[in-house]
């Protein structure tokens, strides 16, 4: 068909179009009237770095030894917007009820409205509708994790997100507490090696010294001596590294203050999130327009197919 033909069509059937662009608004309309009304409750916070060991992780670093790292263990600020819609920390989430502003206890799946047919599939679904609702995204350069949810009452989207901060508060002390006691476990059996080594150089210096009293004119018995003397001097370093690194384990490992910072609290919003009410609305009218004028320019070209030849 040309051009002509379609302005055609729409001036003979615009009745049909617009009866269709109607009611396309109105199943617009519909749908944003059955979109749920949401709340937001945003916040943003950073994993504080762990207390660093450069000056003994440099010295260890020239013998060989891996001693913890200043930094947070080596987990990106991505790894802690993972954890936030983990299922680990949405399930310890789902599982302990919030407390309302009555101060009655609630369930996150109640207040959710989430169906199932048994305990089990209604945990995991109201897991699933909370991976849906809650957002979190870090920035590498700053370290900033942005924490976004929603929820069908103000209240519970700040209290959801309230609790999503301390579990993932929990699991990072816990997991920070247990590298620590594993790199004690290490350090002290390392330390006791060490101690052992060292006992053995002194004592074959000592050894070396009593037998050998005037060997300053020697000079194969001072090279000995020197020698005998730096494998003292490195044991005594190895020993005092891996003590104070025993030391920073022991006080990780026991560690039981905050390890993330809020820099934005969650707030109880005042007002709901937009529907997008207009947008429904137009974009159902446009596609009804165009539904209405595929079907005039169907009807019309069926007309002139089955309308007879004129001779």
């Amino acid at each position: 068909m040309s051009v002509g033909d379609i302005v055609r069509v729409v001036r003979t059937g615009w009745r049909r179009i617009a009866a269709f662009a109607l009611v396309g608004a109105l199943i617009g309309v519909a749908f944003w009237a059955a979109t749920p009304r949401r709340y937001l409750s945003a916040a943003s916070l950073v994993p504080q770095a762990r207390r660093g060991q450069a000056g003994l992780s440099g010295i260890a670093a020239q013998f060989g030894i891996s001693l913890p790292q200043g930094g947070d263990g080596g987990l990106s600020p991505a790894v802690y917007a993972s954890l936030l819609r983990s299922r680990e920390l949405l399930g310890a989430l789902v599982d302990q009820p919030i407390v309302g502003p009555g101060g009655q206890p609630a369930r996150i799946a109640d207040l959710y409205d989430v169906p199932g047919r048994t305990p089990t599939v209604r945990r995991d679904n109201t897991i699933k509708r909370l991976q849906k609702l809650v957002s979190s995204t870090a920035d590498a350069k700053t370290g900033v994790v942005d924490l976004v949810v929603l929820a069908p009452q103000p209240w519970v989207a700040q209290q959801v997100n309230l609790r999503l901060i301390d579990l993932l508060n929990r699991f990072n002390l816990v997991s920070r507490q247990s590298q620590a006691a594993a790199e004690r476990r290490f350090t002290e059996r390392r330390l006791s090696e060490v101690r052992a080594d060292l006992r053995t150089a002194e004592n074959r210096l000592q050894q070396f010294l009593q037998g050998n009293r005037e060997f300053r004119g020697s000079p194969e018995l001072t090279f000995t001596q020197e020698r005998l003397g730096r494998d003292v001097s490195l044991q005594q370093q190895l020993f005092t590294v891996l003590a104070q690194a025993y030391e920073q384990a022991k006080i990780e490992e026991v560690r039981d203050t905050p390890v993330i910072t809020v820099l934005q609290r969650p707030e109880v919003p005042v007002t709901p999130e937009k529907r997008g009410s207009v947008v429904k609305t137009l974009g159902g009218f446009t596609v009804g327009a165009l539904v209405g004028l595929v079907v005039a320019i169907a009807g019309d070209l069926r007309r002139r197919t089955a309308a007879p030849a004129v001779p």
